[in-house]
């Protein structure tokens, strides 16, 4: 009825501080009449096409940005690792175990947008450049790990819209505080290797990758 699309929450749900992106749609009367019933004549075509210009633009980018990185709707959250790169790389390059490999390959055969859990950083988003680090959630308190996922959740909430199946490639650690917040919004959450050893996992990996 407003004319405008939902792209967006970030903060609680229900907070002064929260804030909620849109893409101004426009509707078909716009053109005609500055308010329905009004007859008032369109203003001049150089100066709406101006303030058009302005209000729209950047909500058009971060709309194209979010429809190119949502291909479906499964979000893959895959968790970081301790083997790393020694300097400055891109997320997906960072982290270079065996496992972290396989479970990337396997998270981008699929198609679908996905994040790395960092420690360090949060949700990121594969093509972000970080910075090498030595921080892990094992070493983390209660508390703090809490703080962590209410961190993530913010940073997720973007990457959630349109989204309704999210599937953890990661341990314990990083779903507990995740998971349960993620099933109160209504979203099916899938932790296909959970129990399984290292080993088995990287296994029911190769086996996904080469079947």
């Amino acid at each position: 009825m407003a004319g405008v699309k939902l792209l967006g929450r970030l903060g609680p749900r229900r907070s002064t501080t929260t804030e909620y992106r849109f893409e101004i749609l426009g509707r078909p009367d716009e053109a005609a009449t500055d308010e329905p019933g009004s007859g008032a004549a369109p203003s001049d075509s150089s100066d709406k096409a101006s303030a058009t210009d302005r209000v729209t633009a950047p909500q058009e980018s971060s709309s194209k940005a979010l429809a190119a990185d949502r291909v479906g709707e499964t979000l893959y959250l895959v968790s970081c690792v301790k083997t790393k790169r020694s300097y400055l790389s891109q997320a997906k390059e960072l982290y270079t175990s065996a496992w972290f490999l396989k479970a990337r390959a396997y998270a981008e055969s699929k198609g679908s947008p996905w994040r790395i859990l960092s420690a360090k950083y949060g949700a990121v988003h594969p093509e972000t450049v970080i910075e090498p680090y030595e921080k892990t959630l094992n070493a983390m308190s209660a508390t703090e790990r809490r703080a962590w996922a209410h961190s993530v959740l913010i940073e997720l909430e973007p990457a959630l819209t349109g989204v309704d199946t999210v599937v953890f490639l990661a341990g314990t650690r990083y779903r507990d505080n995740l998971e349960p917040s993620l099933r109160r919004r209504g979203l099916r959450v899938i932790v296909p290797m959970e129990g399984l050893s290292q080993g088995r996992q990287l296994s029911w990996l190769n086996e996904r990758l080469n079947g």
